[in-house]
């Protein structure tokens, strides 16, 4: 299946179409030939509509991209429901709309517990797996391009593994204060940069 999306989104369509063929193909839906055809057909005219819609409320092309083809996998999933919908463009761009918020949620409540360095260990409960999934992604891929790969070592050990100061101290060879310290200017640069989301 070629791609059809313009030169920005070549790589991202064609990942996509990859995963729409092995959806189709592969075996693991089962649909009807007509079925296929409407689905790709979908596919083509709306994909890039999809993704840039999905990139400006995730901001990270990666994760606009895991959301693009989820939806498309998710309509397969339920192409029934879609195959009858009066505006199947309008279905596919809820249904993005909705997994996309839901991954901003879940990114959000992640970042407020770094913030307020809660056990975050523990992703909240309300999100689903996927979301936590798609948030731990998101933010994890957002963190380390912003902090830095020391300073996001580091976060990661303190925050979501939970060493404690000391045994942070131990691992980075610093002081139980620098290590205080450091944790404490880390959550500072991130609520000075998400604070605003």
């Amino acid at each position: 299946m070629e791609p059809l999306c313009g030169s920005n989104t070549q790589r991202q369509g064609f990942q996509g179409a990859e995963i729409l063929a092995a959806a189709l193909y592969g075996g693991e839906i089962s649909v009807q030939p007509n079925e296929e055809e409407f689905i790709e057909k979908l596919y083509r005219q709306y994909y890039a509509k999809i993704f840039y819609y999905v990139r400006v409320l995730v901001k990270s092309p990666e994760t606009a991209e895991d959301i693009a083809q989820d939806t498309f996998h998710e309509a397969i999933n339920k192409i029934d429901a879609v195959m009858q919908h009066p505006n199947p463009y309008y279905w596919l761009l809820k249904t993005a709309k909705n997994k996309a918020l839901n991954a901003v949620t879940a990114r959000q409540k992640l970042l407020l517990r770094i913030v307020s360095l809660e056990n975050a260990g523990a992703v909240p409960s309300a999100a689903s797996v996927e979301n936590q999934a798609i948030a731990r992604v998101m933010l994890s891929r957002e963190l380390k391009d912003f902090l830095g790969e020391d300073d996001y070592r580091f976060l990661q050990r303190a925050i979501f593994e939970g060493l404690s100061h000391a045994e942070l101290a131990e691992e980075f060879s610093i002081t139980v204060w620098a290590s205080t310290k450091r944790l404490s200017r880390i959550k500072e640069k991130i609520k000075d940069e998400y604070g605003k989301d």
